[in-house]
This record gives structure tokens, sequence and C-alpha cells, in this order.
């Protein structure tokens, strides 16, 4: 018997009954359809956090794979977690589809080789049929050409790797925040954008025809029975984006929360037991029902599998009955109110330096290389000159530099120049983008280009890292910061950087901090982004 037959097994003991309907695809009209691509080494959060909050909100959700069948997380690990292709990219029909949605992790990678897979992007694309994209999923649009006019995000990692792409500006703008929405097309960064995500791709299928977003209110939910796995108590949280805040119990978790001290009845609105309810399971129930917590029994549907083996199918077709149940059971949601997503301006014509003179003593410096972060340099910058300072910018070459958005910037003095500076001068990296030489970048061949300029880049951290060590306020921004970060001088120091480099400080160097502005050590402020710029220079002028 091998791990197919056993978890085939578990779930058939799991699932009985009838299936409950959404409650928003009462219609005898099928469901509106959504597109999912897939390949192995898919990142799972990214992909069940936004087809589990699709399902409930009553969409169907075809998953497309090079062929049917297992679409692994890791093809050397069996895992829950895993997918199940029920077409394949060949098959699809696009016209059939409400909308795109691609997941990040290797998949991508694997799917912009598939010529059908790029072509598909291109088809949603030209279209102009809603599109969301996730961490690396923007790579298969990039790949087929689809983004130089488009305001996008996606993982920073895709600069290493779509080297030649990215220095060629085959995107119209980058933005580092959590969703960004450009006509059709939804982005977000990475895993833990993956629940604003969801909410960006079923507000881009609304305005476009689409079902109207549901709006529970945050009701809370407690769902009950014998035994639970990890993802399968994922599943339910993943429908947060819809107002549903539930939570997969058995009988000892359900003692756990109702003996805390911190429990509260009133949190949860529902009950739902699902199976046979044992005593223990009962008792354990006896809290809520004294708190009048209604408690009912919603009825799973039995999942026989179409293929030899299809545990992964069997998963997948159960979990999806199951978000339908709790969510048949629930009364009418509200329409959601319009998502607003604030995007950026780009900057475009920005005050120019103090007149660069090599007898001339400085007092603040915007220190710059090739995709620095436009508006945050723009943001320093005014408030530098504001405050009365003589601000000069530095880059690894003279003439023009141009920002990760497309601001250029003049350059008359390099990093190997001598440049006068006062004492308490105050020097600002302001992050941004570019490829790096990295021989682990994912899924890439870089070009021998990238490899060539990286002195040029270690030579700018080695620049600022000495003047910080001599007494100037260094102020560090986004991906500067995590730059800087992971030298092994700054080994403990932390830094508030990009939430995107949570998992970005190697062993023996910094460590990332969730707060906007840090003062990392005495002289050097860590700073998250452009949006918090300003708050890193206060800090600056606010100590001795």
């Amino acid at each position: 018997m091998n791990i197919y037959t056993n978890r085939l097994q578990l779930w058939g003991l799991l699932l009985s009954g009838l299936v409950a309907g959404s409650a928003l695809a009462q219609a005898t009209q099928p469901a509106p359809a959504v597109l999912a691509p897939l390949a192995q080494g898919f990142n799972p959060n990214e992909h069940w956090g936004t087809f589990y909050p699709l399902i409930a909100a009553g969409y169907q959700v075809d998953v497309a794979g090079v062929e049917t069948g297992l679409v692994a997380t890791n093809p050397e690990k069996p895992s829950e977690r895993d997918a199940w292709a029920n077409l394949t990219l060949a098959e699809v029909k696009p016209e059939r589809y409400t909308g795109l949605v691609i997941a990040g992790g290797y998949s991508p990678g694997h799917l912009e080789k598939v010529p059908e897979a790029v072509a598909l992007g291109q088809w949603f694309m030209k279209a102009n049929k809603p599109v969301g994209a996730i961490c690396h999923g923007p790579r298969l649009l990039i790949k087929g050409g689809l983004l130089k006019d488009r305001q996008m995000t996606g993982l920073f990692s895709m600069a290493d790797e779509l080297a030649d792409a990215w220095a060629g500006r085959e995107y119209g703008a980058y933005w580092d925040q959590p969703l960004v929405v450009d006509r059709n097309l939804v982005t977000s960064r990475y895993p833990n954008d993956a629940a604003i995500f969801a909410q960006g791709v079923l507000h881009g299928l609304a305005r476009q025809g689409g079902l109207p977003v549901p709006d529970y209110g945050n009701v809370g939910i407690l769902v009950v029975r014998a035994e639970w796995t990890g993802h399968q108590k994922y599943v339910l949280r993943t429908l947060a984006p819809l107002g549903i805040q539930a939570w997969g119990m058995n009988a000892d978790d359900l003692t756990k929360l109702t003996t805390a001290v911190t429990f509260k009845a009133d949190t949860y609105a529902y009950v739902f037991t699902v199976g046979t309810v044992d005593d223990k399971t009962q008792a354990a129930l006896q809290p809520l029902v004294k708190a009048n917590i209604p408690v009912q029994a919603i009825t799973v549907k039995e999942v026989i599998p179409r293929f030899a083996n299809g545990w992964a199918e069997v998963q997948q077709s159960a979990n999806v009955a199951l978000v339908q149940a709790v969510v048949g059971e629930l009364p009418k949601p509200k329409p959601a109110p319009a998502l607003k997503v604030v995007m950026p301006e780009i900057p475009v014509q920005i005050e120019a330096d103090t007149p660069w003179d090599n007898n001339q003593t400085y007092d603040a410096v915007l220190a710059v290389s090739s995709g620095f972060d436009d508006l945050a340099y723009a943001r320093a910058k005014t408030r530098l000159l504001k405050d009365g300072r003589k601000v000069v910018t530095i880059a690894p070459q003279v003439g023009a530099v141009v920002g990760l958005n497309g601001l250029k910037v003049d350059i008359k003095v390099t990093y190997a120049d001598q440049v006068k500076l006062v004492d308490n001068a105050i020097i600002v990296a302001p992050g941004g983008l570019w490829p790096r030489w990295n021989p682990e970048a994912r899924q890439a061949a870089q070009p021998e280009w990238v490899k060539t300029q990286e002195p040029l880049r270690t030579a700018r951290y080695d620049w600022l890292s000495k003047q910080q060590q001599a007494g100037k306020w260094l102020v560090v921004v986004g991906m500067d910061a995590l730059y800087l970060g992971q030298r092994t001088e700054y080994a403990g120091k932390k830094y508030a950087t990009s939430d995107q480099a949570v998992w970005s400080f190697p062993k023996g160097a910094g460590a990332y901090s969730a707060e906007p502005v840090v003062l990392t050590q005495p002289g050097l402020v860590s700073v998250r982004g452009a949006g918090e710029v300003v708050a890193g220079l206060e800090l600056v002028v606010k100590k001795p």
C-alpha cells in the first residue's frame, strides 16, 4: 500500500453526504470560470490563497497543466498542498473564461518555456480580460512582451532572473507595494500578499462583468470535525478576503479555545459540524451552546476519484466541497465596497542638485545606482533641499543614470571621487531594483554583463559603510537596506526594509524588522520604502 492509496482511503473515511451549494451560485446557468495555469513547484499559498476565495465567491476554477493530473509543489515529496490539473494548456479555449490567475513559485519559470502558456497570457491581456499575477507570476507576462506599458509589482528577485528584460525596461513601472492595479491587470509581490491579491482578483473580475464580490462582514465561524490536516485548516483561513473568519477544529482544539482566558464567545456567529459528533466533541461544544451560538450539522459530498492514485484530485475536490458547504449555510452576503488602491505618481522632473564643485563642502548626498527608486529619491531630495542643505547626487559612473521607473539624473561625481562632506552629513541610499550577479538566480542564466557590473555594486556598498563608520548619517531605503544589511559587519542589527525581504537576510548578517523606520545603530537609519523616507530623515534630524 503506497502513500497515494493511504491518502485516498483517509479522504474516503472523512467525507460523506451531499453538496451544499454556494450562496452566490444558485443560478441554473453554469458558474463563470477562471483559468489557473500551473506547473510543478508552484507556491501553494499563492495558488490556494486565490483558488478557494474564487470558489467561495461562486466561480469555477480550472487548473491547466502541461498534462492533466498531479501538479506537485515539490516533485520529490508528495503533499496535501499539491494540485490537480483537470485539463491541459493545449486544450484550453480562452474565450470560455472570465479571467486568468498566475501563481508564483517555480511554476511561472516552467510555464514561460511552454508556448501555449505564453500564448494564453497574450490572449487574455490583448482581449483586456482580467489577469492576476503574484510573486514570480509576472515573469510569464514579461516573457510575452505584455508589460511594457503597465504598472506592476512582483517579487524583487525577478530583476536578477530577467536581467536583460529588466535592464531593457520591459515593464511600464514597478511599485513595491502589496497590490498594484493597472486596468485589467492585478499584481502582488510575494506569499504574504496572497489575501490582498485575492481581493484584487475578485474585484478585477467584478469590474469586468464577473460576479459581485461578496462581503460576509467578518463573520466568525468554527467548523468542527474529528480530524483535520494543516492544509484543510488553511483552506478555511483563505476565506478571509470575503469577510469570513473560519477556523477548523477538533474536540481538543475546541477545549483549548473555550478554556483560554482570552476566549470570547461573541467572536463566533456559527458553529458547523461535519460528520459524526462523538461524546468528547459534544462536551467540547457545550460552552458555545451555552453562549447561544447556533450549532448545526453540514454535509460534504463524497468524492470519488476519476483516476487511479488520484488522491490529489480527491483532496482538492473535497476542499472545494467543504468551502461550498460552509458558504452555502451563511446568510446572503452584501456586495463588497469597491477596493481602493492608491497608485503613486511617477516623478518626472525634480529640483536640480546644488551645483557640483569639487571645492564645495556638501551636507547631503543622494547615493544612487541604476534602477534607483525614483519616488524615494524625489521625496528625499525635496526634503533635504527644503531644509536648506547642499545636496549632491553620486553614482558609480558619470552621465545619465535612470531610475526604476524612468527618472533620469545627470551624474557628475562618482564613488571613486573625493567629495567634501561636513561631519554630520546625511547620506540617503534610496533603494530600487537592478539585476545583481546571482549564480542562484531562479530558473535563469544571467548574462555576462551582470557579472561585470558587480564590482561597481560592491564598491557602492563599501562606500556607504565606510561613510557611516566615519560618522556620517546614513539613511538606507527599501532594497538598499536589505543589501547593506546582508553584510556580515551588521550581524544582529535590525533593518526596516521591504516586507517582501522578510526571509532574505542570511545567518550571520542583519535581521528583518517589520517596523517602518528603525534606528539600526547609531548613525544608521533603515526605512521600509519611499512612503517612509521622510520619517527616516526626521529621525536623523531629531538625533544629536
